[in-house]
């Protein structure tokens, strides 16, 4: 059974390293909160229901997944579903929590559902903020911001979410780490076909939402893929494009010693603190360090770690484990139109 400790206490420290972005790390205007759809139009699932991962025969290995793993148990949402959906009302681990996707921003976060003890569901609120999703709370009629976790109007205005880690990425590799994992059953299979994502052709066009961005930040390319951080009061935005090339990035941002993990051939990225047992560890490329499925060495004791779970595998540090800080992926432009001043990690050449 796992105990009170393993599944709390990872989630106050992360309010401890979060609570401070609030609204201050954003550029949230309420004023700017458009209705583009009825409330509801997108249903959200209140009452998932899901299935045997090693059954599942309409996944494909390459599908998208946002997969969550709390106190054992390992969740897989597939990114079709979630786009006819948006947002998951769930429980795992004992954890009360909300998958939300936004696809216009290709934005997948996932929250703690409760606040000051309170436990809270989210609807879609069929409006958007700057093209990100708005979500609305059952209990008061709050809107809340996707993209940021905050409440912008409402009742519970200023209150924030916790953000819980979890993986975007694809199914073959979600379930390679996790065996056991439960996949949200697609009930509406037999109305669409095949697990496909309407948004398909979106996301391969050069569009950037229905709404114009706010901002031209002309660093990179709109709508190039990023994987975007938030510490303190800071954000901060790693590229695909680079971390394909620099797939082990230690790196220190606000004070945090990082470690950015990403295997190209999924595109997926983690992120570490690179802290542990109050000693600071620098990493490398193993030998067998591979596009697929990446390993890494700590110079401080040559143990041999798994990139994507950040858990020792060899040597001293045999059986440790990093921990893992909640990342978001992102587009570009929905990103830097809420963090416009985010750091954007671009390495010299």
């Amino acid at each position: 059974m796992i105990s009170f400790k393993e599944r709390v206490l990872p989630l106050i420290s992360l309010w401890l390293l979060f609570n401070a972005q609030a609204l201050g790390a954003a550029d949230l205007r309420p004023e700017e909160i458009v209705t583009v759809l009825p409330k509801d139009a997108i249903p959200a699932i209140l009452s998932p229901a899901f299935e045997d991962g090693a059954k599942v025969s309409w996944l494909g290995a390459k599908d998208l997944v946002v997969g969550v793993e709390i106190g054992g148990h390992s969740r897989a949402y597939p990114v079709p579903t979630l786009s006819r959906h948006e947002i998951v009302n769930d429980i795992v681990g004992g954890i009360p929590i909300a998958v939300t996707w936004c696809p216009l921003c290709y934005t997948a976060i996932v929250y703690d559902r409760r606040i000051g003890g309170r436990e809270l569901t989210f609807g879609v609120s069929g409006k958007l903020h700057a093209n990100s999703l708005i979500m609305y709370d059952h209990q008061t009629d709050s809107l809340w911001s996707h993209l940021v976790g905050a409440a912008v109007t409402g009742p519970l205005k200023g209150e924030k979410l916790i953000p819980i880690q979890s993986m975007f990425t694809r199914w073959e590799t979600w379930k390679g780490l996790h065996p056991a994992a439960k996949v949200l059953s697609n009930g509406k299979r037999s109305l669409f076909g095949s697990l496909r994502d309407p948004y398909e052709s979106y996301y391969r066009s050069a569009e950037t939402g229905i709404i114009p961005p706010r901002r031209l930040d002309k660093r990179i390319y709109p709508k190039e893929f990023v994987l975007g951080l938030i510490l303190g009061s800071k954000a901060k935005a790693y590229p695909f494009s680079v971390l394909s090339r620099n797939p082990l990035v230690n790196d220190v941002f606000e004070g945090v010693p990082l470690l950015v993990v990403f295997a190209e051939e999924s595109a997926t990225g983690t992120i570490f603190q690179r802290k542990l047992e109050g000693k600071t560890l620098s990493f490398k490329k193993a030998q067998s360090l591979s596009k697929k499925d990446p390993y890494m060495l700590d110079s401080e004791t040559g143990s041999v770690w798994e990139g994507l779970t950040g858990r020792a595998m060899k040597g001293k540090l045999q059986g440790k484990k990093l921990t893992p800080l909640p990342a978001t992926p992102s587009f570009w432009f929905g990103w830097v139109d809420h963090y416009p001043n985010t750091e954007l990690y671009l390495p010299e050449k």
